[in-house]
């Protein structure tokens, strides 16, 4: 059960939001400290290779700051076209910070962006020193990873999703970004603060006062919509936190679902309480959809997913496989309404054991734009019927139910 929690009168963003939905803006804003904030500007950025050139072009036009936070960085094509940029900008006197998280990237990347601090950039690692990984383990092997994907120019813009910043996200794999300006940039950028402060304690803190100025917006790459007006909240997540808003938006987002809900997701099975919920939404008559990888890239991750499908499917859930390269977008849409995006996936490491950051958008015309998206998506989707799953061999089952409880999962 989730405690119902009554906003306070003078925030007004809260009147804005339709009243079935107040509940999870509220649990949200208690569980992160960030109430929704109206009067954003919202893209949605479905398509690759015209991000990192947008992006570019942001970057490119930056006048007092830069903060960027990724789980990955390569300085492979498009990460040397982003950090040529970052370099310029930082000799320019730009306050230029980057997060790296240290287990993610590989030695040589990383020693090629410690470079930038020549030219007055700050790059950092983030680690959380443990026993495991100080002693036993490779630190790649452990949790408690900054799996956030940030980027921020000059407190106006600010970009959240699943893409990390290598060739293989902006031009192979399907993913998912959002783009936004207004106050909910505000937010974001403390979220950046938030961890600045665990890689690098006692330095300055970054500038909220661009933030703070809401701006009409930019100009977004051919084909996608912007949207004015929209209502925002930024949901920040980590270890150390008591309450599990990300976990908590999801499964209130199901609870407040009466159309349909539609999600995708790669990395999984979410927590038995999650399994729960999306079940309670079909079986009630919610029009429950789940994209899910084809083919993944952390194939234990498809072995263990396929423990869910006899269950899902007789629960009314429609299964969806995409047939292309890995789908990496990590988003949920609700009614015509809901939209979220970010870097939570809907496993237990998003919803317990990393740093994760996601932001939803109250706004039916966001939500139908997003939705359009999801239904082109599936048809390039393969359904998966019960009958395939009735198909499946013994050794097959025997294999994805033993990775499952080897991962720890019981739901």
């Amino acid at each position: 059960m989730h405690e119902t929690v009554i906003p306070e009168a003078e925030d007004p963003a809260f009147g804005i939001i339709l009243p079935q939905y107040r509940e999870l803006a509220a649990t949200a804003a208690a569980g992160t400290g960030l109430p929704p904030t109206a009067g954003n500007t919202v893209s949605l950025i479905p398509v690759n290779s015209d991000r990192i050139a947008w992006m570019a072009e942001q970057l490119q036009k930056a006048e007092k700051s830069i903060y960027i936070e990724v789980f990955r960085y390569r300085v492979d094509t498009s990460g040397t076209r982003l950090y040529h940029i970052l370099e310029e900008k930082a000799r320019a006197g730009l306050d230029v910070r980057i997060i790296l998280d240290k287990g993610a990237n590989r030695p040589g990347d990383m020693r090629d962006l410690k470079k930038l601090r020549d030219a007055g950039a700050r790059v950092e690692l983030f680690r959380i020193p443990e026993l495991l990984t100080d002693y036993i383990l490779p630190y790649v092997l452990t949790t408690h990873r900054d799996h956030r994907k940030i980027v921020i120019i000059d407190g106006q813009v600010a970009y959240l999703g699943g893409r990390n910043i290598t060739d293989y996200y902006f031009y192979k794999w399907k993913d998912m970004d959002i783009c936004l300006s207004g106050p909910a940039v505000a937010q974001v950028t403390q979220v950046f603060q938030e961890n600045w402060e665990r890689v690098a304690p006692g330095s300055p803190p970054v500038s909220l006062d661009a933030a703070d100025t809401p701006v009409a917006g930019i100009a977004p790459p051919e084909g996608v919509k912007q949207f004015s007006g929209g209502v925002v909240q930024i949901l920040q997540d980590s270890p150390s936190d008591e309450k599990l808003p990300i976990r908590d938006a999801f499964e209130l987002a199901l609870e407040s679902a009466t159309d349909y809900f539609y999600f995708q997701s790669p990395y999984l099975p979410p927590p038995p309480s999650t399994v729960q919920k999306l079940k309670e939404a079909a079986l009630r008559g919610v029009d429950v959809r789940w994209m899910i990888p084809g083919r993944n890239d952390v194939f234990i991750q498809k072995w263990m997913g396929e423990t869910l499908y006899e269950g899902y499917l007789k629960s009314g859930i429609r299964i969806f496989e995409w047939k292309g390269e890995m789908l990496h977008s990590k988003q949920f849409i609700v009614d015509d309404y809901i939209t979220s995006v970010g870097s939570a996936n809907t496993d237990n490491l998003s919803f317990f054991l990393n740093y994760e950051v996601m932001a939803i958008v109250y706004d039916s015309g966001v939500a139908r734009s997003a939705k359009e998206n999801f239904l082109e998506d599936q048809k390039g989707c393969r359904e998966i019927l019960l009958k395939d799953v009735d198909e499946w061999g013994g050794l097959r089952i025997l294999r994805n139910w033993f990775f499952r409880v080897l991962a720890g999962y019981y739901s």
